[in-house]
């Protein structure tokens, strides 16, 4: 007889977002150990036979109805301080914490969310180092996440391009949501600077954007999308994508890309960066966070530390330390493409390490520990920091 495990994260039919994504393979990989009912974020429905109840952040109010012997949380951790009573009130409830750490220091107020967590996954050696720094109750769990097997390219970009008319165009392209804390404004400062005297290259820009009513008027945020002023010298060679981009047209955007740009304050594990090695583009980010340890070669960008409401530090990128990195890259991409493409060949062979089926067999065999009693204290990295 399967268990039954409330699934608590972003909807698996927002397939769109890096967190649906990583819903949808979980789900689809735990369903036939587990009777799964999901809930959270994002879009209510049915996914493969497993009932959606998302719009629902309030996902403890379900524990009675759905009668869970597990719950496994797979979101930021900091959604989650309500698990500290949910765990004294229905203590025989197994708890798995999938955590994406995009800090360097965990908060104390963390420390009881992790506390109540029978077992601590994380999708980077980053933030096992993060939470080891102030918690160390039992074993940390590092577990990479995967990258879809579409977005491996395995002809010519060039081929690609010439289809869209864009031969001997450099790609820039950034992919996420329309936030600063993704650089959105940096790209976009860095970008007029680098391209204002060029005619061969182009910004594939895919916003999720969002509406905000302000004194009565809807506005796009956080970039205004509808006022491009301030980067009209460049306004020709940007190409907006908003809302929601279709895993096809997503896929085929990558592969048509140079360099992908992730300039972001911090990532758990960094998701776009190993679809941009899968599709033969190279990252551009900084060296921090879990995004610098997945690819073999990266454009790093400098950067600046700031602490944030949790005093733990991130990353601030200045625009136009940006636009050097920008001008390297476009110039060995011009002037060496056999080592250019010999960086592509070294991050698609790494990316091809990333396995959404290895990652959700890992998953597996690590919940199972839960009913066998395995899961100890990790002493000797428990040691080494003392």
């Amino acid at each position: 007889m399967k268990k039954k495990m409330l699934f608590v994260s972003v909807s698996p039919i927002d397939d769109w977002s890096g967190t649906g994504n990583l819903s949808a393979h979980l789900v689809s990989g735990l369903k036939n150990e587990y009777e799964i009912t999901i809930v959270g974020w994002g879009k209510p429905g049915n996914f493969q036979d497993s009932p959606v109840l998302a719009n629902s952040s309030n996902w403890w109010n379900f524990i009675e109805q759905v009668e869970p012997d597990i719950i496994f949380l797979s979101h930021d951790i900091w959604r989650f301080p309500v698990v500290v009573n949910v765990k004294a009130k229905y203590p025989n409830i197994k708890i798995a914490g999938y955590f994406p750490i995009d800090c360097d220091i965990i908060s104390s107020r963390w420390r009881k969310i992790l506390s109540v967590c029978d077992i601590v996954m994380v999708p980077s050696e980053f933030g096992r180092r993060a939470i080891l720094e102030r918690w160390n109750e039992r074993k940390i769990y590092v577990i990479p996440e995967g990258v879809d097997k579409e977005f491996f390219l395995d002809s010519s970009k060039v081929v690609l391009k010439t289809e869209q008319e864009l031969a001997n165009t450099f790609i820039l392209l950034f992919t996420g949501m329309n936030q600063n804390k993704k650089g959105v404004g940096v790209i976009l400062d860095a970008f007029e600077r680098f391209a204002k005297d060029k005619k061969d290259v182009l910004l594939l820009f895919v916003l999720h954007t969002s509406n905000e009513n302000i004194f009565g008027e809807e506005l796009k945020v956080e970039i205004d999308t509808t006022d491009f002023y301030h980067w009209r010298k460049v306004i020709d060679r940007i190409r907006l994508y908003e809302g929601v981009v279709s895993k096809k047209d997503l896929i085929s955007i990558f592969q048509l890309s140079d360099l992908v740009l992730l300039p972001s304050q911090g990532e758990g594990f960094g998701l776009p960066v190993v679809e941009s090695m899968a599709a033969r583009s190279v990252p551009v980010i900084p060296a921090f966070s879990a995004s610098a340890e997945l690819p073999e070669f990266y454009f790093p960008l400098e950067f600046n530390k700031y602490k944030t409401r949790w005093n733990a530090n991130r990353a601030i990128v200045d625009y136009s330390t940006m636009s050097v990195i920008l001008e390297k890259a476009y110039n060995l991409w011009k002037k060496d493409q056999e080592l250019w493409q010999m960086i592509l060949n070294k991050n698609q062979q790494k990316a091809r390490s990333y396995s959404w089926d290895r990652c959700v067999k890992r998953i597996k065999e690590v919940l199972k520990t839960l009913w066998i009693g395995e899961n100890k204290t990790d002493f000797i990295e428990v040691k080494r920091l003392k």
